[in-house]
């Protein structure tokens, strides 16, 4: 086997990094003989022989079209990647390069995810590592696997990558140790790392000088230069002061014997994954002062933690220097045994080689498997989810399907009526639902649908009722009998979601199979009855369509009146009106429909209808997820194909290309037509935009709904305020930027949305029952 090991450069910055892939490799091939190669962009000749080492001049992203064929023969060439690292080009491109080829490869970040990391750099960098990490996430892979140092990191890496598996290997210490039990102990604090603003050297210097030791102590900075701007700012910190020294980087023996006689090892990052420094350290004897947020687990008695900041660290510092000899010889002698185990070479070695072998045998399996049941590329389960899905779309859509096909055919007039209708009795039943289908599917729960589904049944029939003699005596509708009898399905087909959901719980996917058939007859019939102007037909075939979905219920429909013989009003008031569940998807709905009210009363009608249909279009794609595909989605842990990723990362540079083109025509205007063509696509393409970040934020809903009932009544708190939070959105936006500001309003809301769901609740203690 040949294993790639791909890093941004083998330097004196890089040095731990670049030691780790050196010892480890060679470790690897004289006991498993593992053949590596390790590729880089530079390298340190007096600090590392090149046997092994390619030279790749990619230091920049436009350096990858001169160097493309390079890599990716490198690539090709070996059978697992081993990647260190995420922002540099090489480490970037090749993690791409693994992910269209279906290359085996490990993504080790070394730290780069950890939030202190990722904010590093200032806020353009941020924003790149954001964009980077969100497009990353779109095109992962399951080839693609990542190797964590900590538990602490493996956390980092699950909150962007969730579907990726993550193994996680503890640093050893990557070269010779030449133990030599030393009894002077010098008064002397020291540091090894890069000299930069992430290392916190500043506020360290700024504690010793608080702590007031006196001349006899001294602290030792033993930095490698990695920004310049920095290091004259510590010197001129340091001026004035004899006992503090910033020094070359040492390393080899001469490390490991300062460390045999120094007092205290600091090492007060904002952010670490193991720092080899700490493992040294304890190795040798010498106590490490350290950030209380980097994970130091198995180091117990090797670590003295502190807070980030001047007094604490002060304090501890002194504190520290106030050991008597005997106290810090004892306290050396004490570090864990465990730092035997935690940097042994033959431990942490032996799961390298179970990784890369474990590739190996997949690899083998997957060259024997000539084919498996599939349809378009799909395996039986997405097969399976695809029906369900299809099943339950048509459910929610079929009537509003009917509306466009109305219009698309110049029916104006009949789709005017039906449009209406058919918007009032969605809104209703959405609002109504109380996300029952999603609490079905998270719990397996069929006595919630069955409760629920007589709730609906009577619920349905009372307004149906209502709605027949208002219909007859206040309103006057052309089409009286399609208008009656549309009605009648989609109270129907709300009816039997509840009925579907048990099918689905019990996967029987018989039912979906006959349905997506019928589905098939009925939209086929409609077409043509449309197409002919045969709308008697065509509410006769709906009529038709509604009894067969009745038949189909009914047994689980006796069972939903047996169910409620022995239970009360108040249980079914409880579960599906007295709850934050219905309070959640009122609030959404509601904010929907007052959007509506506010853009029908600031513009004109057919401005008002440019914006309902961008904003419709925008939001298409994420209901879709949130009603109909997310619950069996995210139950049935399903994953998106790389194929469907890569044709989604286009759509979407599409449309943001669309959207800048669309901006530029707009803004060189200097009379904006908001009828005009150039404004359309202007709102759409950015509802559009939008629709990809309110997708991703229902995909977040949906696993915080089926993670547990406290972190459900959590979510559903948020919904309320997410439905607050954005209700008055567009008359804020008018106020600020006029029409063009609205034209953001659907973008704004999925970015509040994504942001919303982003966020993980820690404390779910005191939270009552639904």
């Amino acid at each position: 086997m040949k294993v790639l090991h791909i890093t941004n450069e083998f330097t004196k910055k890089n040095f731990s990094i670049s030691s780790l892939i050196l010892y480890i490799s060679n470790f690897l091939f004289k006991k498993y003989h593992l053949d590596f190669s390790i590729l880089t962009t530079t390298s340190d000749d007096n600090l590392f022989t090149k046997k092994n080492i390619d030279i790749l001049n990619l230091n920049s992203w436009a350096g990858y079209f001169n160097n493309k064929k390079n890599l990716i023969e490198k690539i090709n060439n070996h059978n697992v990647i081993h990647i260190h690292g995420l922002w540099a080009p090489i480490q970037f491109i090749s993690i791409i390069i693994c992910i269209k080829d279906k290359k085996s490869c490990f993504v080790h970040p070394h730290g780069m995810l950890l939030n202190e990391a990722i904010k590093s750099g200032g806020l353009i960098k941020l924003i790149f590592k954001k964009v980077s990490l969100f497009f990353l996430k779109l095109i992962m892979d399951n080839n693609i696997k990542f190797i964590s140092i900590t538990s602490q990191e493996t956390e980092a890496i699950n909150k962007y990558f969730p579907n990726t598996n993550v193994t996680e290997i503890s640093n050893p210490i990557p070269f010779d140790i030449q133990l030599k039990e030393k009894k002077i102990k010098k008064k002397t604090m020291v540091y090894f790392g890069r000299i930069h603003p992430h290392k916190n050297i500043d506020l360290m210097i700024e504690a010793f000088l608080k702590a007031n030791l006196g001349l006899e102590w001294s602290l030792k900075i033993y930095g490698i230069r990695d920004d310049e701007k920095y290091y004259s700012k510590l010197q001129k910190k340091i001026n004035d002061f004899t006992n503090i020294e910033i020094k070359k980087p040492v390393f080899g023996v001469e490390k490991q014997n300062i460390m045999q006689e120094a007092w205290i090892n600091i090492l007060v990052s904002k952010s670490e994954v193991l720092s080899l420094s700490i493992l040294e350290s304890s190795v040798h004897g010498l106590p490490s002062l350290v950030n209380n947020n980097i994970e130091t687990f198995g180091l117990e008695n090797a670590v003295h933690k502190t807070k980030i900041n001047l007094e604490t660290l002060s304090k501890k510092v002194l504190e520290i220097s106030n050991w008597t000899l005997n106290e810090r010889i004892q306290k050396g002698q004490n570090i864990s045994e465990k730092i035997k185990d935690k940097t042994s070479m033959e431990i942490i070695s032996s799961k390298y080689d179970g990784l890369y072998k474990k590739i190996e045998i997949e690899n083998e399996l997957q060259k024997k498997v000539i084919t498996d049941f599939s349809i378009f590329g799909l395996f039986k389960k997405d097969f399976n989810f695809l029906l369900m899905s299809s099943t339950y779309t048509f459910n929610l859509m079929f009537a509003s399907f009917l509306v466009v096909a109305l219009v698309v055919l110049g029916h104006f007039s009949v789709a005017g009526e039906l449009g209406l209708i058919t918007s009032f009795w969605i809104t209703f039943t959405q609002i109504f639902s109380s996300n029952m289908r999603s609490i079905v599917v998270s719990e397996q729960n069929r006595n919630y649908a069955l409760i629920t589904m007589a709730y609906r049944v009577f619920f349905s029939s009372g307004m149906l009722f209502i709605f027949y003699l208002a219909s007859s005596i206040i309103f006057e509708f052309e089409n009286q009998k399609l208008i009656n009898v549309i009605s009648i399905l989609i109270m129907t087909q709300w009816i039997n979601e509840m009925s579907l959901v048990q099918y689905e719980i019990k996967n029987k996917i018989k039912i979906f199979k006959i349905f997506s058939f019928l589905n098939l007859i009925i939209i086929l019939a409609s077409g043509v009855s449309i197409y002919f102007l045969k709308f008697e037909y065509l509410s006769n075939i709906i009529l038709l369509y509604s009894l067969i979905i009745f038949l189909s219920f009914y047994r689980n429909l006796l069972d939903s009146l047996k169910k409620i013989v022995n239970t009360s009003l108040k249980i079914i008031s409880d579960l599906n009106l007295k709850t934050i569940a219905f309070l959640s998807s009122f609030s959404i709905i509601i904010s929907s429909f007052a959007w509506r009210i506010i853009i029908y009363y600031i513009f004109d009608k057919s401005l008002a209808g440019v914006f309902f249909a961008s904003f419709s279009i925008g939001s298409f794609p994420g209901t879709l997820f949130n009603s109909v595909i997310g619950p069996s989605f995210i139950k049935q842990k399903i994953k998106i194909s790389y194929n469907l990723k890569k044709l989604l990362l286009i759509l979407f540079l599409f449309v943001l290309m669309t959207f800048l083109y669309s901006s530029y025509l707009l803004y060189s205007n200097s009379n904006i037509d908001y009828l005009g063509r150039d404004f359309i696509i202007f709102t759409i393409s950015a509802s559009v935009i939008g629709s990809f970040f309110m997708s991703y934020a229902m995909f977040l809903r949906h696993k915080k709904i089926q993670d547990s009932l406290e972190v459900r009544i959590l979510l559903f708190r948020r919904d309320v305020l997410y439905g607050i939070s954005i209700t008055f959105l567009i008359p804020i936006l008018y106020f600020i930027g006029n029409t063009i500001a609205v034209s953001f309003s659907f973008l704004l809301a999925a970015v509040i949305a994504m942001a919303t769901y982003t966020y993980n609740y820690k404390d779910k203690k005191n939270i009552p029952d639904i």
